[in-house]
């Protein structure tokens, strides 16, 4: 599913628990049923959104693209 721009951005201040402004696997690990992400695709979501490959990902890498652009990939999905 597809979210709206300012939902994606709540959903991303929601999931970084260490308000740290960067998602980190720990947190994705953490949030994976809200962001209706299959815990063993994790990996695959991560490179996705981490534009930068520090193993981070920030609110332009979440918010800019993955969660709003299109709907998550299907296969990622629980």
């Amino acid at each position: 599913m597809a979210y709206k721009q300012a939902d994606a951005e709540k959903m991303f201040f929601a999931l970084d628990k260490d308000g740290s402004g960067y998602l980190t696997m720990n947190e994705l690990q953490a949030g994976a049923k809200t962001l209706g992400v299959a815990e063993d695709k994790l990996e695959d979501f991560m490179r996705s959104a981490d534009k930068s490959a520090d193993g981070k990902i920030d609110i332009k890498g979440s918010c800019g693209g993955v969660l709003t652009a299109k709907p998550l990939q299907s296969s990622w999905l629980t």
